[in-house]
């Protein structure tokens, strides 16, 4: 573990989780985030069995997360809120600690009402600051917050009125002038407040996030809520008595508002407005608008990954931090760019895979249109399945980040565990001549993960490139399925050619398919023909390779059915088409052929004729009145039985 949990009363500071996992100074669960314009936040688990249990206080406790590796603090904060104890279904009895960074105190004050008059952005983030510090010096000198640099330039009018120091930061500056934003510690030990230009802000770094190597999982979306395709600028105030304010009518054909072509034809009209107090001249308000509207006709596309941070086994230089940008590199969504990370969420017990949130990367209504086009008409390339190359980074990770334990060699074992005795210890490794195992339960176990010298190995989850085996034998075997991969099983023969192929067409077979039930009763189907029969010998066949030739001489593919039964059971009609689709039927009924004498009522069409009112008019006879011994073939031809009877 790399990451140590610090708590600050009034009274002192210590520890509330150590990296050193043998003592009791651990926490059941801790996850932190970093946000770009976002207060940072922080969720603990703590239970009864930590010294600090009950040393933790809403709105009084600080907490910092630092990262002994770097030795930097990245998370900075109070506690917000505690829960009441609660019992999970394992027994476990905990109180989760929601924390927020402090940034969060500039919601702690209100600014009253002032108007600052063509003011630069550092004289006014001043101001705020110097009412918020006026506020907190005296009884929460901890929430004090200096200022610091300061690259965003614009002078213009801005209005506080009665919000948080908090809300009028993001109502007059950030919303406005865009930038970042956030709070730090400097070199005294002082919180201070730091507002860059976003360009200015945050690293590029050489790593590269990519498919199959330190990217685990990626999507995307867009937030068009901002949108605006029809927009009202407003000036500076005409009138105090009715409110109305300066428009670009006059200069504008007569419209106060401007619109997107592109946007409306997309999204249809979408009405925002906005307003500029130190805008006095209408032209003037028409290039504000037209500049103003370039931007927020843009969609933001964001993406949600999960990577691995390999600067942990030196594997790259470059951590992962909110506000850095990182090329990153999915050809599956087409994407290949460099990207900031606006948001990053670690989990302190899996340090080497942090969620980042990347963007926003603004692209144009029309631009959208066309990526969706594209990506619905071309098929994204097959990817390669890279489930094990993940894998053995996640062990290794898992591995290297390993920085404390206890190795015991004992005269018939070797123990590596996370206590220096095997009756306290619950994480243990067990070495000895009868196998290697795994427990996170204890010295005694189960083992979950084992070898042992009986050939057997023990594992919730194996993962391998190429397995031989004589015999996989288990519930289920599932293909496919994962990652956005197909399944597919072969069967080859022993030259290697294949002779059978399940995959998500079907299935394909080279051979024969043979079906046999409890009874003796089977079924085979080879080469075209269909078998079936018992223990006592092949009682049916119909054969699909079969010709018959009529009395022209024509020689037909068919089928033919011999057998020494055929049954039609339930059978309504019984009949033969003609080429023009106009078939004779037989009466309703059933046909039992049960050998060449068998009473059979089906009739048999043998003649059709018009007769003088133009009705159709047939000919029929009992099937059993037709059939001999000595007549082996009937033919039929247009619906008729044209064999001569004898």
């Amino acid at each position: 573990m790399i990451y140590r949990i610090e708590i600050q009363n009034r009274d002192g500071t210590e520890i509330l989780h150590e990296p050193d996992m043998t003592g009791s100074r651990h926490v059941a669960a801790c996850e932190f985030t970093e946000d770009l314009n976002a207060v940072p936040s922080a969720t603990i688990t703590v239970t009864p069995e930590n010294p600090a249990f009950d040393k933790l206080h809403e709105l009084t406790t600080l907490v910092r997360i630092i990262n002994t590796k770097t030795n930097e603090t990245e998370f900075d904060g109070r506690i917000l809120q505690i829960s009441d104890l609660s019992m999970n279904a394992s027994g476990m009895v905990s109180k989760k600690i929601i924390c927020e960074g402090a940034m969060g105190y500039l919601c702690d004050t209100v600014q009253l009402y002032h108007h600052y008059e063509n003011t630069d952005v550092r004289e006014f983030l001043s101001a705020l600051l110097d009412y918020h510090n006026s506020v907190m010096s005296w009884h929460n000198p901890e929430r004090v917050i200096l200022m610091g640099v300061c690259t965003v330039h614009n002078f213009n009018s801005k209005t506080t009125a009665q919000r948080s120091t908090m809300d009028e930061i993001r109502e007059n500056l950030i919303s406005r002038l865009g930038g970042v934003m956030r709070v730090r510690r400097n070199e005294e030990n002082q919180l201070v407040l730091d507002y860059y230009v976003e360009n200015d802000f945050g690293q590029i770094c050489n790593t590269k996030v990519e498919l199959a190597r330190n990217m685990k999982s990626l999507s995307s979306g867009t937030d068009t809520t901002g949108l605006i395709t029809r927009l009202y600028p407003f000036g500076c105030q005409m009138n105090d008595e009715t409110g109305e304010r300066l428009t670009i009518a006059e200069v504008n054909y007569g419209m106060p508002y401007l619109d997107d072509e592109d946007g409306i034809a997309q999204y249809g009209v979408k009405c925002g407005f906005y307003t500029w107090d130190d805008v006095t001249l209408p032209e003037n308000l028409l290039e504000r608008g037209r500049e103003y509207l370039k931007q927020v006709n843009q969609i933001k596309k964001s993406y949600k990954a999960t990577v691995l941070d390999l600067s942990l086994i030196g594997k790259d230089a470059d951590t992962f931090r909110a506000g850095n940008t990182y090329r990153f590199v999915n050809p599956l969504i087409g994407l290949d760019d460099n990207l900031k990370i606006i948001k990053r969420t670690v989990n302190i017990f899996k340090p080497y895979q942090p969620v980042v949130e990347i963007g926003d990367k603004l692209e144009r209504i029309t631009s959208i249109a066309a990526q969706t086009r594209n990506y619905i008409e071309y098929e994204a390339p097959k990817q390669k399945s890279e489930i094990l190359q993940q894998a053995k980074d996640n062990a290794t990770a898992l591995i290297t980040s390993a920085t404390h334990g206890y190795v015991i060699v004992e005269p018939d074992e070797i123990l590596v565990m996370n206590t220096d005795d095997k009756e306290t210890a619950t994480k243990v490794w067990r070495f000895n001549v009868k196998g290697l195992g795994y427990s996170n339960t204890g010295y005694n176990g189960e083992f979950g993960l084992a070898m042992t010298m009986d050939g057997a190995i023990v594992a919730d989850y194996i993962t391998t490139g190429v397995m031989s085996a004589n015999l996989i034998r288990g519930g289920s075997l599932i293909v496919g399925g994962g990652d956005g991969r197909n399944g597919l099983i072969q069967v080859l023969n022993d030259s290697g050619a294949e002779i059978c192929r399940l995959d998500k067409n079907g299935a394909d077979i080279h051979g024969n398919i043979t079906s046999q039930g409890d009874s003796g009763f089977w079924i085979t189907i080879d080469n075209g023909q269909i078998t079936g029969g018992n223990s006592g010998g092949t009682y049916m066949a119909i054969d699909a390779t079969t010709t018959i030739e009529d009395t022209s001489g024509t020689v037909h593919r068919g089928v033919r059915i011999r057998a020494d039964a055929v049954s039609l059971e339930h059978c309504s009609h019984f009949g033969i088409s003609d080429a023009r689709g106009n078939g004779y039927e037989g009466q309703s009924g059933s046909v039992n052929i049960v050998n060449a004498y068998a009473a059979m009522d089906t009739q048999i069409v043998l003649d059709v004729w018009i007769d003088e009112n133009g009705d159709l008019q047939k000919y029929t006879m009992p099937l059993r009145e037709i059939l001999s011994a000595s007549q082996s073939t009937y033919y039929f031809q247009n619906g008729l039985m044209i064999t001569e009877l004898d």
